[in-house]
């Protein structure tokens, strides 16, 4: 089995927290999140996001660690093998 690197929008939606919807307004209007079109079909680089959702942090340095683990516990959930 090999290590998953991009995700669907399914799939990344349900680690972030997000709705689909908000993902689809993001591409067509924000462009926040990066992503890839390869053919028909979006797919988003884990590590990609990842840096992009740090970036958009927010707070004083209560939230800094908090948040930051959040990130990176939501998307590792799926970095595993599948």
């Amino acid at each position: 089995m090999t290590e998953k690197i991009a995700l669907t929008e399914h799939e990344l939606a349900s680690a972030i927290g997000m709705s689909v919807s908000f993902l689809q307004k993001d591409r067509n209007t924000r462009r926040i999140i990066p992503y890839y079109r390869i053919g028909g079909a979006i797919r988003y680089d884990i590590g990609r996001v990842r840096e992009a959702l740090i970036k958009l942090e927010q707070g004083g340095s209560a939230t800094h660690g908090r948040t930051r683990s959040r990130v990176k516990k939501g998307l590792d959930c799926i970095d595993s093998t599948q």
